[in-house]
């Protein structure tokens, strides 16, 4: 069964970025424009922390929508 995400992001140009975690984990990842990525269950319990340093030669430009739980969400079909 489908389940509607707490967030998701959507990166809207390629690019490069330097990914360190709160773990201390370092990760050089590739984006493509387009890409996306649903986090469904993330709670206060297991959200993670992390930042993100461009290292590409382009702007690097996300969006982030957060859904807030306490707040009815309209449904579309």
């Amino acid at each position: 069964m489908w389940r509607r995400p707490r967030y998701f992001w959507t990166v809207l140009t390629d690019g490069r970025v330097r990914s360190r975690y709160g773990n201390g984990d370092i990760v050089d990842i590739v984006y493509l424009a387009g890409e996306t990525r649903h986090f469904s269950d993330l709670t206060t319990a297991d959200a993670f922390v992390h930042d993100l340093t461009n290292t590409g030669e382009t702007e690097l430009v996300f969006v982030t929508v957060e859904f807030d739980p306490r707040r009815p969400q309209m449904m579309f079909e």
